[in-house]
């Protein structure tokens, strides 16, 4: 047999064999044409249980709602961009419209339903949507810009409510769901989990005065504000109200132990009646808790007690390290400013203080909060004088009468305490603590200071480990600096 006769065998034989192996020719043995696998009727063994969030997403779906309103805008209030248009083309509507979308959750049947402030605030018209597709104008019922929360109200009976929760029952790591209007999307539902407690100074609300954000990866986006945050027992923890626009996945929800503080005031007089212990506070940085003869980083420091007020009157004094408030520890600044706040007027508070090393217990008797001026005293201005030689990286002027009389520093004897700041060197000792150009040393380690050498000796003398405490009066507001080498 020739050679070319066996290589026609073999490929003959070879296509035979890749026919058999081929799925195409077992085509004419499959009687209903499918050329892919079925599961098995008992399931793969490889299969996960995950739980899915579909029943609980229904259930809870009839509890959101989809929140539309309409603003009238001064023209003379709008931005640069549109007073550009209105000088182009001469003028514009005296009733300038201008609408927005935000979400909301019914709390009970008769129509009462939670958002946010800056949702509906200044609106002309509020529309809600339900989940049934119905549609109900809806009348404000109270605002609280301080917490960005707000109630309003539309003419409905028999509605379905998401029960509200317990805030501080959750835990980082805990799942919850969102659901709202995110880019007017209605019964958008994300989920995630708490990824941080405790949030503040988080934007982009800044009337914001009160602040102890839950922070979550569930998606929250434009149009999921004033939403709600479930947990897993179909309960509401928060209400959605901030997004961070440079983190992917990040939101933030007011928790809702806060709002149910306020909602009672919020329903009888359309907004919150605030008390006042009258202190400035600042954090307890790790150096100033070991200065103080702390070891937790716990507690308030008060840089500031203004006269008269409920926390002078009780004998709070500046350098206390407010530790509990009415039994509740305070463990930040926050902590203390909201417990006072909703504490109510006329409310008798046992405060725990830490003073000279020694716990104390004082009663404060809390006032209505005066106007608009908050837990915190007004900021002073100073003058700043001409330099005047003084030692390595800072010049110092002693306290003048006039500058004296502006700050309320009272004299002792014939002189006045404290020193000017006018030059001070970056790098140098006191410039690491914090202190700039323009700031009164009043104290150092508790004591009132005349002249450099009362500054500068126990700075130049402190050795690692130590830490010299400076009580300032700043551009701002009065507070406690730390120097440690």
């Amino acid at each position: 047999m020739r050679a070319s006769d066996h290589l026609t065998i073999l490929a003959a034989i070879a296509v035979a064999a890749l026919l058999v192996a081929s799925p195409r020719a077992g085509l004419a043995d499959k009687k209903d044409g499918k050329i892919w696998k079925e599961p098995a009727q008992e399931g793969s063994p490889l299969q996960v249980a995950v739980p899915s969030f579909a029943p609980l997403g229904q259930a809870l779906k009839p509890t959101v709602v989809s929140i539309w309103v309409t603003q009238t805008i001064d023209p003379e209030n709008l931005d640069p961009m549109f007073k550009f248009f209105k000088e182009f083309f001469g003028s514009l509507p005296e009733d300038f419209k201008n609408k927005g979308e935000g979400s909301g959750v019914l709390i009970n049947s008769s129509g009462y339903i939670l958002t946010n402030n800056h949702v509906v605030q200044d609106a002309t018209d509020i529309k809600v949507t339900l989940a049934t597709g119905e549609e109900y104008e809806a009348s404000i019922v109270g605002l609280d810009p301080a917490t960005d929360v707000a109630l309003i109200k539309i003419p409905a009976k028999g509605l379905a409510a998401a029960p509200l929760g317990d805030s501080d029952s959750l835990a980082v790591g805990d799942w919850v769901l969102a659901i709202g209007n995110p880019f007017g999307l209605e019964a958008t539902m994300t989920a995630g989990i708490v990824s941080a407690m405790g949030r503040s100074h988080i934007g982009p609300v800044k009337d914001h005065k009160y602040q102890d954000f839950i922070q979550t990866d569930a998606p929250i986006n434009p149009g999921s504000s004033g939403g709600p945050l479930f947990d897993l027992s179909g309960d509401v923890v928060g209400i959605n109200t901030a997004i961070n626009a440079a983190g992917q996945g990040i939101g933030f929800a007011i928790p809702i132990n806060m709002v149910k503080a306020l909602i009672p005031q919020l329903v009888e007089h359309g907004s919150v009646k605030r008390s006042w212990l009258g202190v400035s506070i600042q954090t307890l940085t790790a150096p100033l808790a070991k200065a103080f003869g702390l070891s937790g980083d716990g507690g308030a420091l008060v840089s500031e007690v203004v006269d008269g007020s409920p926390a002078d009157k009780a004998g709070i004094e500046i350098g206390d390290v407010i530790l509990s408030f009415d039994g509740k520890t305070i463990d930040g600044i926050e902590a203390l400013s909201w417990l006072a706040s909703t504490a109510g007027e006329g409310t008798k508070a046992k405060i725990a203080v830490w003073r000279n090393k020694k716990k104390k217990t004082v009663q404060a008797v809390l006032e209505a909060l005066p106007g608009e001026a908050g837990t915190v005293a007004s900021k002073k201005k100073k003058k700043k004088k001409s330099t005047k030689a003084g030692k390595p990286g800072i010049s110092v002027q002693s306290m003048d009468k006039d500058t004296a009389a502006k700050l309320s520093i009272q004299p002792v004897g014939s002189k006045f305490p404290g020193l000017i700041v006018t030059a001070i060197t970056a790098g140098s000792p006191l410039s690491t603590a914090g202190i700039q150009r323009g700031d009164v040393i009043l104290r150092v380690d508790g004591k009132l200071v005349f002249k450099a050498s009362h500054v500068l000796n126990p700075v130049m003398k402190a050795k690692k480990g130590d830490v010299v405490v400076l009580y300032v009066v700043g551009p701002g507001q009065n507070g406690f600096a730390a120097y440690t080498p």
